[in-house]
C-alpha cells in the first residue's frame, strides 16, 4: 500500500467587507510526497496552481505563503494539477477526487465549465 501526503495552500478573503458573491478558496500551491508501505519516499510533487475564479483575491494568500508573481507565472491549471497528482499516485482522477472531499468536487465541476 502506498500513501500520499498532501499539503495545499489556498486563497482566502481577509477583509471584513466586500467579499465577492459565492467566493470560495482556490488551491494556489500543492506539495505532495508519495510513500511506500515502509514509509520510504518514492515520489514528490510541488506546483503552483493558477486561481481561476477569483485571481484578483489571491494576492493576500500569495504574500502570506511567500509565493511570488514569478512563481505564479510557472503555475499550472487546477485540472493539470489533479492529473499530475493522479499520475504520481497511480490513481484515476475520478477516484482521487472522491478522496479529496466535497470542496474539491465543486472546484472540479466549475473548472470543467471554464476549460
Amino acid at each position: 500500500m502506498n500513501y500520499l501526503v498532501v499539503d495545499f495552500e489556498f486563497t482566502f478573503y481577509k477583509r471584513p467587507v466586500g467579499r465577492p458573491r459565492n467566493f470560495f478558496a482556490e488551491i494556489i500551491e500543492i506539495g505532495a510526497v508519495k510513500l511506500d508501505e515502509n514509509l520510504n519516499e518514492c515520489g514528490k510533487l510541488q506546483s503552483f496552481v493558477k486561481p481561476h475564479f477569483f485571481p484578483k483575491h489571491a494576492k493576500d494568500a500569495m504574500d502570506f505563503c511567500m509565493i511570488t508573481d514569478a512563481d505564479m507565472k510557472k503555475a499550472i491549471t487546477f485540472p493539470a494539477m489533479l492529473e499530475k497528482m493522479s499520475a504520481m499516485y497511480g490513481m484515476p482522477v475520478d477516484q482521487l477526487k472522491s478522496y479529496m472531499g466535497e470542496n474539491c468536487l465543486q472546484c472540479m465541476k466549475l473548472a470543467k465549465l471554464f476549460s
